[in-house]
């Protein structure tokens, strides 16, 4: 290497090393901080704002640069004593060209963290307002300098927006915003921004992104200033929406994407906004499915009177062009009073504000089709809602199979009192000077409409509703068939009115003569919200010749005439039915709203004259047939899954018979649930005595199960033995059984049984055809297995003598008993009929 080379070299290490020492060392020893003040004074002055710095420094790396450590602007007195921005870090980088020019020029400020308070006081100024009108007049200077690109590109990153009236902070914010403000070209900036809209007072889930970019063009005004921005809002959850404008949950949900576009100067702006809301519906259940309605709106907005004006919202419906159109006037400044809108609708499908209601309503049918086109036009005031719509025809069906319900001429109204005239002509007066003192300025109101529904009259509807819920009126007749078609286009009203467990089947419809129909007068009330368990139906309804079919019974039970009873939170029917030849006379209570299917049990009152258990239950069976065997395979579970209703009361029978057995009295408290009946407690007189019994038939397995316990007071046991068509008499006394089996045929019921018995019984005797073995009592303890009745302890007393008893009954009435012991012991065979008595 020559000389002159290694010199070259080395002059470079040297020039190295002290740019080097220059970097580590000059920016600690420049104490810029002596001059924080003039800084931001200067600060302050261009803003036009109180500006205060904990600290400022010189950093050289990687670029030049002023830090501002907690960096505070304050706010005009005016809006409050809050600042109006905090930042912990705000770093100012110098264009390094303005250096070698003697200028010290801003390129890029950047704020960490910061906090911005955007206030609005009393008289509808913004505390941002000085600050643009203060940065068009430093731009026109700049201009007038010839320093037109000096505007530095302004950054913020994890920002905070607050909104503030007056001197009260609102628990409105923006969070995590990323800020871009920077010079696009004289007088015109550009500004992009990205925040999390929330509420300050409560716990939000996603409330989605909110971008906006666009241009602001300076003026000498606020009012002159020109912006132009586009905007959205996604990822949105319309749930979040209504907690982040009301503190509260409103109950919708759907995904929401918001587009609006912001241009003109601000003294009047031009907006133009489109929503999309996809899967809008009710939190309480899910459609079957989805609606996704799409609104565009313009207006205008007015800076000065703080209005929406020339507003107009469009919502298309259907495949045909129509659409639903508002227009109005909206006052932030007074959102009722100072605002007034026009809604018209222009030949709107019936299918499309069915299928709104359906994913707002849960009661309303899924599967409800709806025809017919609804014309009309409502507008609000200021104060309150007039207007009307019309549907020529409604047509409205919920499968193939059944009739169409067709309503003609519906009117519903808001504003002025209902057109009564059609429906009750003899009492226009009175009902027309009513509904205009009832009907208040915001209650909308269903004219009287008539529907055909095959009977000797026309059923009358009408409706009102308000902000709290909605009231419905029927008056008069209808086929119960007909009746059952109109509940199906309502879960909630089906559910309230509990008529279809009485009502039959198609293919059990009576003929046309006595075809069952119904009158009625019932007042149908629910709230908005939560209708499904607040449904309340009043009133009363009388129907004839109904019909109760069960996969469970054997023959209908006809009901000739019912009368129900609509209060709150209960239903009554009281009327006669007739089965097997039975009449029987009663009432069911049955609750209107139930939390669960476990909890809405049903109480009744039954009494009839006699019953033939053996009649009832082979009705409508072939004489040939086994009723006991079809009876059983009845209870058994089937793929049907019918079930009995869940029900608890009393019966009473003058006279009860199953097979030999008379029972005379008999009052028996009965629970059925499921497949589950319980008799719990049942009295009667039978065999010269008194009877009490408990039971249970549980038909949930495959295999039913049968437990039974029965005391026998007093009897006298030669009335027994004519149940079995047989002379004996072992007196008279108690007997006492407890018997389980689970079997689904009267055979193997015999064979499943057990449990245990006792009985005493006081002068009797065991009778052969050549001798009597007489007692004075007989007293015994046992067990009930392998078909028989087993004696586990027994004593017999004749005369002076005790004497033990050992042996067995059998089902079939054989005896192997063993009576005394030793040389004494006597033993008895044979059967309960013909006894066979071996004395030593």
């Amino acid at each position: 290497m020559s000389a002159v080379k290694r010199q070259r070299h080395t002059l470079f290490l040297i020039v190295a090393l002290a740019l080097l020492l220059i970097v580590a060392v000059a920016p600690p020893l420049i104490q810029i901080n002596r001059f924080r003040h003039r800084i931001t004074n200067t600060i302050g002055a261009a803003i036009g704002r109180p500006v205060n710095a904990d600290s400022v420094q010189f950093q050289l790396l990687p670029r030049p640069a002023i830090v501002l450590s907690n960096f505070v602007v304050a706010e005009e007195p005016a809006f409050g004593i809050e600042p109006m921005l905090q930042a912990p870090t705000v770093t100012a980088q110098i264009r390094l060209r303005s250096l070698w020019r003697g200028h010290l020029r801003v390129g890029r400020i950047s704020l960490d963290d910061p906090s911005l308070n955007l206030t609005r006081s009393a008289d509808g100024r913004w505390s941002l307002q000085k600050l643009l009108t203060t940065a068009a007049q430093a731009t026109t200077k700049a201009e007038n300098n010839q320093h037109v690109n000096d505007f530095p590109y302004i950054e913020a990153t994890n920002a905070r927006v607050n909104l503030k009236l007056g001197v009260e902070k609102t628990p409105f914010s923006l969070e995590d915003v990323d800020l871009a403000w920077s010079s696009e070209s004289p007088r015109r900036w550009r500004v992009r921004l990205k925040g999390r809209p929330v509420r300050t007072d409560i716990e939000l889930g996603d409330s989605g992104t909110l971008r906006i970019e666009g241009t602001v063009t300076g003026a000498q005004t606020l009012d002159d200033i020109q912006i132009d921005l586009n905007a959205n809002w996604d990822r949105l959850q319309l749930g979040e929406l209504t907690q982040l404008i009301r503190r509260t949950d409103a109950g919708w949900r759907g995904d929401i994407a918001l587009d609006a576009n912001v241009r003109g100067a601000l003294r009047e702006l031009n907006i133009t906004t489109r929503a999309r809301i996809f899967g809008l519906r009710r939190t309480e259940f899910v459609p079957a499915t989805t609606f996704d309605p799409v609104m565009n709106c313009t207006a205008q907005f007015a800076h000065s009177t703080a209005k929406f004006h020339d507003a107009v919202c469009t919502l298309p419906v259907g495949e045909n062009a129509a659409r639903l159109e508002a227009r109005g006037t909206v006052s932030l400044a007074a959102p009722f009073s100072g605002s007034d809108a026009t809604i018209d609708l222009d030949a709107i499908p019936a299918a499309f504000l069915f299928d709104a209601v359906r994913h707002a309503r849960q009661n309303l049918a899924q599967n409800l089709r709806a025809e017919g086109e609804v014309n009309g036009r409502f507008r609000w005031d200021g104060a309150a809602w007039h207007g009307s719509a019309t549907l020529p025809l409604l047509t409205l069906s919920v499968s193939d199979n059944t009739a169409p319900i067709i309503i003609n001429a519906v009117r519903v109204g808001v504003g002025d009192a209902p057109a009564l005239a059609s429906a009750r002509p003899h009492k226009r007066r009175a009902q027309t000077k009513a509904a205009r003192s009832s009907f208040a300025a915001n209650t909308w109101h269903l004219d009287p409409v008539q529907i055909d529904l095959g009977a000797s009259k026309p059923l009358t509807i009408d409706a009102t509703a308000s902000a709290s819920g909605y009231t419905v009126r029927w008056s008069g007749a209808a086929l119960w068939s007909r009746l059952m078609d109109m509940t199906e286009l309502s879960q909630g009203l089906r559910g309230a009115l509990r008529l279809h467990a009485f009502a039959p089947p198609k293919a059990g419809v009576p003929d046309a003569d006595t075809e069952a129909d119904a009158d009625m007068d019932l007042t149908l009330r629910a709230p908005w919200v939560d209708a499904a368990r607040t449904f309340q139906v009043l009133g009363a309804l009388k129907a004839r010749n109904l019909r109760v079919i069960s996969p469970l019974l054997p023959q209908p039970v006809e009901i000739p005439n019912a009368s129900v009873q609509f209060t709150a939170g209960q239903t009554l029917w009281s009327g006669v039915a007739r089965y097997a030849g039975t009449r029987v006379e009663g009432e069911v209570r049955l609750p209107q709203h139930c939390a669960d299917d476990s909890e809405c049990i049903g109480h009744f009152a039954a009494r009839a004259q006699k019953l033939d258990l053996a009649e009832a239950i082979a009705a409508g069976q072939p004489q040939s047939s086994q009723p006991i065997v079809s009876f059983l395979e009845r209870l058994r579970p089937s793929s049907t899954g019918a079930s009995w209703p869940n029900l608890s009361g009393s019966i009473r029978v003058g006279t009860f018979t199953a097979g030999s057995l008379v029972i005379h009295d008999a009052d028996a408290m009965v629970q059925i649930a499921g497949r589950t009946a319980t008799i719990t407690a049942m009295n009667g007189r039978a065999l010269g005595g008194g009877l009490t019994l408990e039971g249970l038939v549980n038909a949930k397995d495959q295999t039913p199960n049968y437990v039974l316990h029965f005391k026998l007071h007093h009897i006298d046991t030669s009335l027994a033995g004519t149940l079995f068509h047989a002379n004996w008499n072992l007196g008279t006394g108690d007997i006492e059984a407890h018997l389980s089996a689970s079997a689904n045929r009267p055979e193997s019921v015999a064979a499943s049984a057990s449990g245990d018995f006792q009985f005493d019984l006081q002068r009797g005797a065991i009778k052969s055809e050549t001798t009597s073995l007489p007692f004075e009592d007989w007293s015994a303890t046992g067990s009930i297995v392998d078909r028989k009745l087993t004696l586990t302890r027994s004593t017999m007393t004749r005369g002076a003598a005790t004497l033990q008893v050992s042996g067995a009954l059998g089902f079939d009435r054989g005896l192997q008993l063993h009576i005394g012991d030793g040389s004494d012991e006597t033993l008895v065979t044979g059967t309960i009929e013909t006894p066979v008595i071996h004395k030593p």
